[in-house]
């Protein structure tokens, strides 16, 4: 058996060995109460979209808010979490389309990219690898945090959150947080 092999097999040891930690971490109350309260915070903020961008921004900035505060709680050495203002060159890309939701009948044609993405951002979290030979090999999650109209106020109902973007997007943001959050924890 060669050195990579070797690697190979001991990193897959190491893997299997985290597994039982991990189910144990994701099934217990105290992660479930989390993703409850969390899911219920970003789902009371009405991120439908509006031909006002201004409320978008708001909104979306409001559920940024949230997710920095509960990133920035994170363990990983070297952790670094930004805001990236998105580009108005997206409208070059082939499968752009023009925001529907900005058009109104003062505004037939909608607003241009730049109107429409003044002033948002994305959020990136970035948790750099220990190992320097692996640089290079990422892992990307990618969700969004809009949701469709019309909006209605979340609840709990039986452990089980309902809301607007409680499966459709903001479901799975809390669920690579708490992803990030139990990886960080077992290090």
């Amino acid at each position: 058996m060669n050195s990579k092999t070797k690697k190979q097999n001991s990193k897959s040891k190491i893997a299997a060995a985290l597994i039982p930690e991990i189910a144990a971490k994701t099934q217990n109350k105290v992660t479930q109460t989390y993703a409850q309260k969390l899911l219920v915070e970003l789902c009371q903020i009405n991120t439908t979209p509006s031909a006002d961008v201004s409320i978008m921004r708001d909104a979306e900035n409001r559920c940024l808010e949230v997710l920095e505060r509960e990133l920035k709680k994170l363990s990983f050495a070297n952790g670094r979490l930004e805001r990236r203002s998105i580009n108005p060159n997206i409208k070059s890309h082939p499968n752009y389309s023009l925001p529907h939701f900005t058009k109104t009948k003062q505004r037939p044609a909608g607003l241009s990219a730049e109107e429409t993405y003044a002033g948002r951002s994305n959020l990136v979290y970035v948790a750099p690898g220990t190992n320097a030979k692996d640089r290079g090999i990422s892992v990307a999650l990618n969700a969004h945090i809009d949701v469709v109209a019309p909006y209605f106020p979340p609840r709990l109902k039986n452990g089980i959150v309902f809301g607007r973007g409680a499966c459709d997007d903001k479901g799975p943001v809390v669920a690579m947080l708490i992803a990030l959050k139990i990886l960080s924890e077992i290090g």
